[in-house]
């Protein structure tokens, strides 16, 4: 009996690359991708808060976000992320509202979560977040020769 060596055929699509036995299933792949890629929501979200923009829109492989600090002379005006291929609207947008909370918490402050973390998981990550945030400053101000490496004992130690 001969035996042959199986081959896996590759063909791009508009500039989706699908894998199958044949061309056919090759191509019968990369027109399955793109069904995928521009199936379900594309509607972007956009929050302000603090001073803060932040966008959140679909891309072909998945959804991702930026935070505008429009006029901030405090670092970059902008970010950009990647929520990762095939990640779903509501775990990109609540990445994005995380995001835009912990860089508007100001240490010291109270560590209620803001009304834009709305799910009560997020919210309580975010008070825990933010008492750490402020046992490390509270450390750090009653002990300014205090390391980073010593704050952060501290703060793991008494939130």
């Amino acid at each position: 009996m001969l035996k042959t060596k199986s081959q896996t055929r590759t063909v791009t699509v508009h500039g989706w690359e699908g894998h199958g036995a044949s061309i056919a299933e090759a191509k019968a792949d990369a027109v399955a991708k793109i069904e995928r890629a521009i199936q379900g929501e594309w509607m972007p979200v956009t929050v302000r808060y603090r001073g803060m923009v932040g966008i959140c829109w679909r891309e072909p492989w998945g959804w991702s976000y930026t935070i505008d600090r429009p006029g901030s002379d405090h670092g970059p005006t902008s970010a950009y992320f990647s929520s990762g291929y095939d990640t779903d609207r509501a775990s990109a947008v609540r990445s994005m509202l995380w995001h835009v909370a912990q860089n508007g918490f100001v240490p010291g402050e109270d560590p209620t979560a803001p009304d834009i973390i709305a799910d009560d998981h997020g919210r309580r990550e975010y008070e825990t977040w933010a008492r750490w945030q402020n046992a490390f400053k509270a450390h750090r101000d009653a002990h300014p020769d205090a390391t980073a490496d010593e704050c952060r004992a501290f703060a793991n130690q008494s939130h």
